[in-house]
């Protein structure tokens, strides 16, 4: 199987989430055909209308390894800020361009194309699951996926690299701010109370938060350092974004109404209920969590994150560095279980949702080594 032809035909599917409709489904059955072809017996289903999972796997008996991808990608945005039309899967010197490439139909790719070289070599249960809601949150595939399977360890495709690997995520607290005041006119602004100005008092309170670190190994610490200074500061510390604002009528008019959606990622070491104690009484604005979730770590003593280490050292000659996440992933589901998780798969962290999105072909052929030398060599007793 060519995976970097691979690669270009999944990026060709605009499988945009939320709206991708019939395009989500003609890429799960482009996947479904390409796994048929390889001698599978690959079958669709859905725990939601509209969001289409591929499954497949070896047949064998006994404890089992999941490999999980997601095919549905974020939109493309302004077409002209692309150099490459975002769904033409170009390969240019060595990348291949397009919406998803690196998140993560590369990865994704990689996992279905080392599925189907070693799925009769391993002496264990091993399972492919790509599934097309990622993107919003996970909880029409992945999680209902992680309900129903237990197995002994789970890989997820998200682009790492080929020289790290993830073991953890940070957790998520999106909240929704509703500010209400009085109207008067601009010039007596003393007649009136101003929605805006006690939202923005409510958002300086929330980024406060920023100062709140959380608690890592020093080998994790490490290894962020090793990749970003300005990284690991993320990493370790709540964030605070401040996505969207609304509010006002009009230039001379007191606004009596105000909203904001802003989006907490909270480190391993501090919970939602911690971030939510410490605005507690703090905020005058109407608080709506809109979404949350816990943050999740694989220790990096676990058998089977020291097992991806070496396999990456055997394979290319360097020492693995091991990360936590700045944003979610489907892992979390299966981790929340107390299974051991691990991210890893070819892309570039920084082109994440991004313009000129691109995945390298040298990091695609890497890290596809790098796996499957894992799953040939891993034991099922741990």
């Amino acid at each position: 199987m060519d995976v970097v032809e691979l690669i270009k035909e999944l990026v060709k599917y605009p499988s945009v989430n939320p709206g991708g409709g019939v395009w989500i489904r003609e890429c799960a059955n482009y996947i479904r055909e390409v796994l048929k072809q390889q001698g599978f017996s690959p079958y669709l289903t859905e725990y939601e209308k509209g969001y289409p999972i591929v499954v497949a796997s070896n047949g064998k008996k006994g404890r089992e390894v999941v490999l999980n991808g997601h095919f549905d990608v974020v939109p493309a945005g302004e077409e002209s800020s692309w150099l490459y039309p975002p769904f033409s899967g170009k390969l240019v010197e060595g990348k291949i361009y397009g919406r998803g490439s690196t998140d993560m139909k590369g990865g994704l790719a990689v996992y279905l194309s080392v599925f189907s070289e070693i799925a009769e070599k391993v002496d264990y249960r091993l399972t492919f699951t790509a599934v097309s809601d990622e993107e919003i949150g996970g909880y029409k595939g992945t999680y209902p996926i992680s309900k129903e399977l237990n197995p002994f360890l789970v890989l997820v495709g998200e682009p790492t690299g080929a020289e790290r690997v993830i073991i953890g995520e940070k957790g998520t607290f999106q909240v929704k701010l509703t500010s209400r005041g009085k109207v008067s006119h601009g010039s007596r602004p003393s007649l009136g109370e101003n929605a805006i100005m006690k939202l923005f008092d409510d958002i300086t309170t929330i980024k406060g938060l920023e100062g709140v670190e959380g608690k890592l190994n020093q080998e994790i610490v490490e290894g962020m350092r090793d990749y970003s200074e300005e990284f690991l500061r993320e990493a370790l510390r709540v964030t605070v974004n401040v996505g969207v604002i609304k509010g006002g009528l009009k230039v001379n008019v007191v606004p009596d109404y105000a909203e904001a959606e802003i989006d907490i990622r909270i480190p391993p070491g501090v919970t939602v209920n911690e971030v939510k104690d410490l605005l507690e009484g703090k905020i005058r604005s109407k608080l709506e969590v809109t979404n949350s979730s816990e943050p999740t770590l694989t220790e990096t003593k676990n058998y089977y994150v020291r097992a991806m280490k070496e396999s990456i050292k055997r394979v290319t000659g360097k020492e693995a560095k091991a990360m936590i996440s700045t944003y979610a992933t489907d892992g979390r589901f299966f981790r929340y279980k107390s299974l051991p998780v691990i991210v890893y798969g070819p892309g570039e962290l920084e082109l994440l949702h991004s313009y000129n999105e691109y995945v390298r072909v040298e990091d695609v052929v890497l890290s596809g080594r790098v796996l499957k030398d894992f799953l040939l060599n891993i034991k099922n007793a741990y």
